[in-house]
Order: C-alpha cells, then sequence, then structure tokens
C-alpha cells in the first residue's frame, strides 16, 4: 500500500474518534473501498464467522451491547471491493 493510500485509510479513522465526517476511501491498487457498514448484520457476521480468530466480540449484535451499556457510538467500518463483496471488517469499539 503506497504511503498516501495508508494515510488516506488512517484518516477515515481519525474521523470517526473525534474529528469531522468519515469519508469512503479507495484504495485503488487492491481495488478496495473503505467506509461505514451500511449493510445487514447477518452480512457482517457471515463475513465474521468465515475468519480465522473471530470471537462474538466481533459480532455486529456487540455493537448494540457496547451502545446500551455504555452509551458510546459505535462505528463499524467495512472493505468491499469493485462489485461490493465485503472483504474486511472493523469494530471500532
Amino acid at each position: 500500500m503506497a504511503n498516501g493510500q495508508f494515510h488516506a485509510l488512517t484518516s477515515g479513522v481519525h474521523s470517526v474518534l473525534g474529528y469531522p465526517q468519515l469519508p469512503t476511501v479507495s484504495i485503488a491498487s487492491v481495488g478496495l473501498r473503505v467506509g461505514v457498514f451500511s449493510g445487514e448484520a447477518s452480512e457482517w457476521d457471515r463475513f465474521v464467522v468465515l475468519q480465522r480468530g473471530w470471537t462474538a466480540f466481533h459480532r455486529y449484535a456487540w455493537r448494540s451491547v457496547i451502545t446500551s451499556v455504555h452509551g458510546r457510538e459505535c462505528p463499524f467500518l467495512c472493505a468491499r471491493d469493485e462489485i461490493g463483496r465485503l472483504r474486511g471488517v472493523l469494530p471500532l469499539v
């Protein structure tokens, strides 16, 4: 990943943590777009359970637990390929 692409990706994460609007970032060299997850919980969970090392804390339902117990916003980010398939997830808790 080129340095500029990494900066663009990390600047998106910083905006979730208190800076202005979270942009969708295009990582053209690998054909991925990174942004806020807006799909169904079932899509997130299907992807998560296929990953090595996943835990219950990676599941979509964990978002509502954190929100209701701690009153915190939990942005969930994802990476999608050029045809919209989910290729990566990042639950920010």
